[in-house]
């Protein structure tokens, strides 16, 4: 663990106060003209591609999507299931302490460009932004074992490029404000470090062969539920198409290694 609180403390703190400081300027209102510059020049691209980015930050789906991992990097799904109580703690806590109004409650219909459901409430923070930036933060902790060189910054990269792309679609589909967007990004960098901290602490719970195979039909049932509740952003149904299939491929991975590794007499 010592590699943990030596190298990401700081990380954390800063994070922190990065929030904190947020929170504070809430009584001075939302940054309006720049959300409706963001949402303006967002409605220039496809919906389907903001429907398909802020769907990513729906954590049910980010996981059954990431099942693969169970097998080729098996401690990124449980240091994001363990992202799941200090995450849901500061976002239910932040929203219930603020009961921030969206852009769609503030303003007129021409100035905001909606994609998906019609919301007015409980604004602060963006939720999905949120768990985007949980898996930015799994990645670029876990990424440090990784040598040193392009694979890991292949890796970081491509992560942050994703968490910003969740939380810049938030302001596309017109339900977030800038400010809300980065309170749930600092949010969500606590919540991963958490997460791979609780999961360096549980590891021997989920290292195991048959541990991750617990977690890969966990995760088949999950996909099952998310697959047959209402899609919020239906422009999004081939990412989702995708995802439903990934928690199947993962346990079939497994099954071939295990006939590999045991093969029938």
């Amino acid at each position: 663990m010592k590699w943990f609180l030596n190298g990401w403390t700081s990380a954390a703190m800063l994070a922190a106060l990065m929030l904190l400081a947020t929170c504070l300027a809430m009584p001075y209102g939302p940054p309006v003209a720049l959300f409706v510059n963001i949402n303006q020049w967002a409605a220039d691209w496809p919906d389907a591609l903001w429907s398909s980015l802020t769907l990513f930050g729906d954590t049910s789906v980010m996981l059954i999507l990431l099942s693969p991992l169970l097998y080729f990097w098996p401690q990124v799904i449980p240091a994001l299931i363990a992202a799941i109580p200090l995450g849901t703690v500061l976002s239910l806590g932040l929203k219930a302490a603020y009961h921030a109004a969206r852009p769609s409650a503030v303003l007129s219909p021409e100035w905001v460009h909606e994609i998906g459901p019609h919301l007015t409430t409980q604004s602060f923070p963006s939720g999905h932004t949120l768990t985007g930036f949980a898996f930015v933060a799994v990645l670029w902790v876990l990424s440090a074992r990784l040598p040193a060189g392009g694979l890991r910054y292949g890796v970081r990269l491509s992560a942050l490029g994703v968490g910003l792309g969740v939380g810049l679609s938030r302001m596309a589909v017109g339900v977030h404000w800038p400010n809300d967007v980065l309170a749930g990004a600092c949010a969500g960098w606590l919540a991963g470090q958490s997460g791979v901290w609780l999961s360096e602490k549980w590891q021997r719970y989920w290292q195991p062969w048959l541990g991750r195979v617990a977690l890969a039909v966990a995760l088949q049932l999950l996909c099952i539920w998310v697959v047959v509740r209402p899609l919020d952003y239906p422009l999004a149904l081939p990412m989702l198409v995708v995802a439903g299939l990934m928690p199947t491929a993962t346990l079939l991975l497994f099954w071939f290694r295990s006939n590999q590794d045991h093969p029938p007499i």
